[in-house]
């Protein structure tokens, strides 16, 4: 099983999210607050989505759960929205307006 993860750091328009293979124990939904290696660091990242397959070549586990249920599936769809409407990445304004950066 996958997750589609919008990493919470800033990134140009064309990456709106990354595949990370959910652990077999893990329990994740989507809104969940999660965390994730991103290029050598350890970042929070919000649950987009759920899917059986996934279409990147490289994927990385989730390290765990750091809240489940912090957005519900409406929020989460609602600044995707935003961030299309603003012409920016969906992780720059998860980014913003979660963190307030």
């Amino acid at each position: 099983m996958f997750a589609q993860i919008i990493p919470l750091v800033r990134l140009p328009r064309r990456f709106a999210h990354f595949d990370y293979q959910i652990p077999t124990a893990m329990g994740v939904q989507v809104g969940d607050l999660v965390e994730i290696k991103f290029k050598n660091r350890l970042l929070s990242g919000i649950v987009r989505e759920l899917s059986d397959k996934s279409e990147f070549k490289k994927i990385s586990l989730i390290e765990s759960i750091i809240q489940k249920n912090y957005l519900q599936d409406s929020d989460v769809k609602r600044l995707e929205l935003i961030a299309h409407n603003l012409i920016q990445s969906p992780s720059t304004v998860f980014l913003t307006a979660l963190n307030g950066s």
